[in-house]
């Protein structure tokens, strides 16, 4: 995502839903050296809809009222 410069790799998650809804997710980490990061598009190489990146050793939560119906990654 945009709101963090790392260089670990991402692990991509992908759903779809065919009406909006209210979405919420949360990564967390028991490394204390490990910066948990979330961002959601609606296209791989998009631009984030929401970002949150934590310190480390903390978790991260992104959420979004509303979210249109679609495919997001």
């Amino acid at each position: 995502g945009f709101c963090t410069f790392g260089t670990g790799g991402d692990a991509v998650y992908s759903f779809s839903t065919t009406q909006p809804l209210d979405f919420r997710a949360t990564a967390s980490t028991t490394s204390s050296t490990f910066q948990p990061a979330l961002y959601l598009r609606n296209t791989c190489f998009g631009s984030d809809r929401v970002c949150n990146a934590a310190v480390a050793g903390g978790s991260s939560t992104v959420s979004s009222s509303s979210l249109p119906a679609g495919t997001w990654f």
